[in-house]
């Protein structure tokens, strides 16, 4: 049996006169450093990897104390997990690599009880990573080829960190999105990857999209104008589309949180396989407080932190334009996060937009409110309105749903897919005209028609169920059972 790939390596390591590499002696001194710098590193990563127990499972989330709705995605994996095994009487132990500035291991404990009502029945092991190496996930921190250096260069400090600097565990369950360390892991430690994906971080779609120039939130500016420009970002999607693809073969289990994900995922990774599972949804609390159609308010509540994405602009656009056929008392209100200054900016910036537009008394902003002000208003207003294109899901689509908001929700994505994929189940916009158009239906129906509300509020209300944790965990434990042996 030949071995090609060794006979080279060793050709090339050769002193032989006739090595036609040993005409360039620091290009061979660097090879051979290479080679033992990287086998050193497999053998300190593997060596610290045994000082696990081999049924030990990590979850890499270095943001985990944020509070989003990814945030919550893994609390509920870790909490159903937990009492899976439980009721199995299976002992397991489960570690969390989070950043250090989060909290201590009870007060994390506390946060999570509190931002998400989840209390685990176990507490986690904590290994804490570096803010000074974590940061550069964030694409904030460049200033160009920011989709590239983030998941390259900031997937590979992320590796040191987590297996050169602390000890990494023989599973992981990735649930950021940070492809680089799936093949380091893999390669390097031995552990077996399991990811998580919210959404692909580039796509054909993305592809097309600078190949015809369309403007989007990712491709606009000199990119959409200069044509020399558009190459160039083509050249390198193109490139970085390949080494996603690459990097997608290393997890033993990938999956999608939407059907819309699945779809770019399985053309990108393919022909490895993908498997659909639906993000947990708390629903259980909306479902109590859900007032009857004939007594909600005339409120439109549009939840979703004031991101560009969001599109609230088309949201207050649609509402002046129909503003005269609506009810007199009909208010639009805008509930969000605001992270950062640009945020701040951005909410001025919206109401301005309504303050030019005469709208000033018919909308309301609540910007960074409490959730249970965010559940109360849901409970009593008619529409939920949602207006980002291209959603991966739509964690807040299904909240509406629970809540028995009326659903006006933009018509692509997971979305269009898996939420509102029923005319019964709510309304479909995608341009400011539609937009304006659904919003007379919707309140012309609760004058004139109420009973067809009615049917559309109890179908909601049943198709949100589908999506509770507890169907997430039945599912999550069974896709797993072969990677979480007892």
């Amino acid at each position: 049996m030949s071995f090609p790939f060794i006979s080279l390596l060793l050709h090339f390591l050769s002193p032989s006169p006739f090595n036609s590499y040993t005409f360039f002696p620091p290009l061979r001194k660097m090879f051979i450093s290479l080679i033992f710098v990287l086998l050193f590193l497999a053998i300190w990563c593997r060596i610290n990897r045994y000082t696990y127990n081999a049924q030990t499972v990590g979850f890499l989330h270095h943001a985990a104390a944020v509070g989003g709705g990814g945030e919550r995605v893994l609390w509920v994996m870790i909490d159903q997990l937990q009492r899976n095994d439980a009721s199995k009487g299976i002992t397991r132990e489960y570690v969390l690599f989070i950043n250090s500035d989060s909290s201590t291991n009870n007060g994390l404990a506390q946060l999570v009880e509190r931002q998400f009502k989840i209390k685990l029945i176990k507490p986690l092991r904590l290994v804490f990573l570096r803010p000074s190496l974590t940061k550069w996930l964030s694409g904030d921190e460049y200033p160009c080829l920011t989709l590239f250096l983030q998941t390259v260069f900031g997937g590979a400090l992320l590796f040191i960190d987590c297996a050169v600097l602390n000890r990494m565990t023989p599973v992981v369950i990735e649930t950021v999105g940070i492809p680089m360390v799936y093949w380091l892991l893999r390669v390097f430690v031995g552990t077996t990857v399991v990811s998580y994906t919210h959404y692909p971080i580039i796509s054909s779609t993305m592809l097309s999209r600078v190949s015809n120039a369309q403007v989007s939130t990712t491709n606009h500016g000199v990119a959409v104008t200069n044509p020399i420009v558009r190459k160039i970002k083509y050249v390198y999607y193109y490139i970085f589309y390949y080494l996603y693809k690459v990097m997608g073969q290393f997890p033993v289990i990938v999956f999608a949180n939407s059907s819309w994900t699945l779809g770019h995922l399985k053309k990108v990774f393919a022909p490895r396989d993908v498997r659909l599972l639906y993000p947990p949804c708390d629903v259980k609390g909306f479902f109590t407080e859900s007032l009857p159609i004939a007594e909600r308010k005339p409120l439109i509540v549009s939840v979703g932190q004031f991101r560009p994405e969001k599109n609230h602009m088309l949201q207050l656009r649609a509402f002046h334009r129909c503003l005269h056929d609506l009810p007199s008392d009909a208010t639009l209100v805008l509930m969000g996060g605001v992270r950062n200054d640009a945020d701040r900016a951005r909410v001025e910036q919206l109401r301005g937009e309504a303050e030019r537009l005469g709208l000033a008394q018919r909308v309301r902003f609540e910007v960074n409110t409490p959730f249970d002000n965010v559940r109360h208003l849901l409970n009593t207003g008619l529409v939920g309105l949602h207006t980002m294109t291209d959603e991966h899901f739509g964690i807040v689509i299904v909240e509406y749903l629970a809540a028995g908001c009326i659903v006006l929700a933009h018509k692509s994505g997971g979305v269009q897919l898996d939420i509102v994929n029923d005319p019964s189940l709510g309304f479909l916009a995608n341009t400011e005209e539609l937009y304006a158009q659904q919003m007379v239906r919707i309140f012309s129906l609760w004058k004139s028609d109420i009973a067809a509300l009615q049917s559309i509020q109890q179908k909601g209300a049943a198709h949100a169920k589908t999506f509770s944790d507890e169907a997430f965990g039945a599912r999550l434990a069974h896709e797993l059972s072969s990677v979480l042996k007892s």
